[in-house]
């Protein structure tokens, strides 16, 4: 991504993670639109603009399409990607760090990493089925919930992006959802 600020920003090479999701954030704080009530998907990337550190996070992504590569479904958590094609459930680990053209499948090289990159990537995309087709709800979303599961009913406000998959499938099976 190449930005060009005049007397705004000062020139800077980063090499922080960011997303097609963060530009829409990004572009309600530079604007500052402070009262946009949607749920947002991305992070603004203004710090980086300032010359700070944003939170390291990993990101997730789904390619649908199947003009030049199958369906995959992709993780990038720090230097490492993994890629998981959806027809065969082949899988590609790259070390982005090291081999930026990924030219070097290192799946048999690192199957540590390769498990746990496998496993969150499984993780996320059980959570976002979950969330979708049984709760009918997107990952971003702010939901209302009653705890039925335990004794004293509780009712929570929570973001579903900031829970774990346990949280998820907890809501799933002892919660019921209050429209807002």
């Amino acid at each position: 991504l190449l930005v060009n600020w005049q007397n705004k920003i000062q020139p800077e090479r980063n090499d922080q993670l960011i997303s097609v999701v963060d530009y829409f954030p990004t572009f309600l704080e530079l604007a500052g639109i402070t009262n946009y009530k949607k749920t947002l998907d991305g992070n603004s990337f203004v710090p980086l603009l300032k010359g700070k550190k944003m939170k390291e996070r990993t990101l997730f992504w789904h390619l649908a399409s199947s003009y030049k590569d199958p369906p995959c479904s992709i993780i990038r958590k720090g230097p490492w990607k993994l890629i998981q094609f959806l027809l065969d459930g082949k899988s590609e680990l790259y070390n982005i760090d090291e081999d930026l053209k990924e030219t070097t499948n290192l799946i048999h090289k690192e199957p540590e990493i390769t498990e746990e990159l496998l496993n969150e990537l499984t993780r996320q995309a059980h959570m976002e089925l979950i969330l979708k087709t049984e709760l009918n709800v997107n990952l971003g979303d702010v939901i209302y919930y009653v705890n039925t599961g335990t004794a004293k009913s509780h009712s929570d406000v929570k973001a579903i992006k900031d829970m774990d998959t346990k949280e998820v499938i907890e809501i799933k099976f002892n919660c019921k959802l209050i429209p807002r």
